[in-house]
């Protein structure tokens, strides 16, 4: 479950942000990602964010960021199923 918290404190904050995709970059940034700040300016680019067990892909990193929230957010309102 703490890895819900930590999914659902990175969608707020994506969402309260003024500059979504410097968020992003810091977010997975620290927490032990990569991120290419090159490729993420380039729109024609098929870019891709990996967060606390979500990916994201579109064109450029603004496309991925709004792939990953979408995904996020399902990933939240799915009901957690015991093993």
């Amino acid at each position: 479950m703490a890895e819900q918290s930590f999914l659902q404190s990175a969608v707020d904050a994506l969402q309260q942000s003024a500059g979504m995709i410097c968020t992003a970059r810091d977010l997975v940034v620290q927490n032990g990602g990569l991120w290419n700040d090159e490729l993420a300016r380039v729109d024609s680019v098929l870019f891709e964010i990996h967060l606390f067990g979500v990916a994201g892909v579109g064109l450029g990193a603004e496309g991925a960021v709004q792939n990953w929230l979408e995904n996020a957010k399902a990933e939240i309102r799915a009901p957690a199923f015991a093993s």
